[in-house]
């Protein structure tokens, strides 16, 4: 899928969700250990998080804190090269909770 469509597609998920009344909160792909895909993903990053700024949704970053992390590192090489073990997933939800979750629950 092209950048472009896949712009497209978060903004018009995005739209309609404000339009019914849904708040959103974006969470962008982790890095893989492919330095091929993470080229295309790093693009990807930037247009999601691009279409969440311009709409004033929340969106946490994996990729970059997550490219170069040890862990992330050490659990998709025990893995598949693209899923992280347990410890992995604790950091993409430790970013979450630091990147605007209580605020979009309005705690």
């Amino acid at each position: 899928m092209t950048t472009a469509r896949s712009r497209l597609n978060l903004a018009n998920i995005l739209d309609d969700a404000s339009t019914t009344g849904i708040a959103a909160f974006v969470v962008g792909p982790p890095p893989t250990a492919d330095p091929d895909l993470n080229q295309r993903l790093e693009v990807l990053v930037d247009a999601q998080a691009d279409v969440c700024a311009r709409r004033r949704i929340t969106y946490v970053d994996c990729f970059r804190p997550l490219l170069g992390h040890d862990q992330w590192q050490s659990d998709l090489a025990a893995g598949d090269g693209f899923h992280p073990g347990q410890a992995g997933y604790g950091l993409i939800a430790w970013l979450v909770l630091h990147a605007g979750w209580q605020g979009w629950l309005q705690l």
